[in-house]
């Protein structure tokens, strides 16, 4: 005899079958749960502390040529695998040197950073019979659109008398940065922008002797200056 539906034995058999298919879901979700955290006990039970290292990051920026102090640094241990390269783990490695260039904060020190490791001199670039001459700029707006690979005239201004003279012409500039001065306690007094310019010896002592007489200041050359 075929069992006759009706609409209460309908509703009844829906309502028990929603119940089991939310047991059965709540289950399986159970059942993934236990199996993600076993799985995340096994990829750290095995964690071994000799893969973290000690580094230490400078706490504030520092420019190039400062002397780096005690309070400057920050000790932090990572995993090795994310250490930078010839990061400094040895702090008496890193205090009194002197950054060998900007560090900004943040940053860990490393041999390069610090001087530790030498990085290229510039000496290499200079063609025999040339030397590279660093001149002070007490003007910083006068140099700001100035790049190395660029020719700059040199302009040497007085006061007294009033003049000005251009004593050197289509010098190519090695580089273009800022002087820092520091005083006893290791604070920044002064920064004075400056440029290196490749120039013979005797273009040197032309430049020295006008720098100890008079404000130097220099001026853009085209791309290709007329001759």
């Amino acid at each position: 005899m075929r069992p006759v539906w009706t609409v209460s034995s309908l509703s009844n058999l829906f309502m028990r079958t929603k119940k089991h298919l939310k047991i059965t879901v709540g289950f399986c979700l159970t059942l993934l749960s236990m199996l993600l955290l076993i799985d995340y006990i096994n990829a750290h039970k095995h964690f071994n502390p000799s893969g973290v290292v000690t580094v230490f990051i400078s706490n504030t920026d520092i420019p190039e040529g400062a002397i780096i102090y005690p309070e400057m640094l920050t000790k932090r241990e990572i995993p090795k695998e994310f250490a930078v390269p010839g990061s400094i783990t040895n702090r008496s490695l890193i205090e009194g040197c002197r950054a060998a260039r900007p560090i900004g904060k943040g940053e860990p020190f490393t041999k390069l950073s610090t001087g530790r490791e030498k990085a290229p001199s510039l000496a290499r670039y200079i063609p025999e019979g040339f030397r590279a001459f660093t001149l002070e700029i007490s003007k910083p707006h006068t140099i700001a659109e100035i790049r190395p690979g660029n020719l700059v005239d040199v302009i040497a201004a007085s006061t007294s008398p009033e003049s000005a003279l251009t004593i050197l012409r289509e010098r190519l500039v090695l580089s273009v940065g800022a002087g820092c001065y520091y005083g006893s306690d290791g604070h920044q007094t002064e920064e004075t922008p400056n440029i290196c310019l490749l120039v013979t010896p005797q273009e040197a002592e032309i430049l020295a002797k006008a720098s100890a007489e008079s404000e130097i200041s220099v001026s853009l050359c085209p791309d290709q200056p007329r001759r």
